[in-house]
């Protein structure tokens, strides 16, 4: 398993644990279809590069394929939806 899928599945399941590991685990990144894309044939896109590990930087994926990310901040009200 990988990082923080690992690290939740083995943690005590407690409300403070599991929120410490979600609020570390980082935010949410808006991308478009040509960045999804490049995720996704690099294999990238459900998982990080090879040797990444809990810990690593969060954005691996991404600057693994040349991926971008603004400092922008969107605010949303309600759920993101694909």
């Amino acid at each position: 398993m990988e990082g923080w899928r690992a690290a939740l599945l083995a943690s005590d399941r407690q409300p403070h644990t599991v929120a410490r590991l979600l609020t570390a685990a980082g935010t949410v990144a808006v991308l478009l279809r040509t960045e999804d894309a490049a995720l996704r044939t690099a294999r990238l896109h459900a998982s990080m590069p090879t040797g990444w590990q809990l810990g690593d930087a969060p954005l691996a994926r991404y600057h693994a394929v040349g991926i971008r990310l603004s400092d922008a901040v969107l605010h949303v009200k309600g759920a993101i939806c694909r």
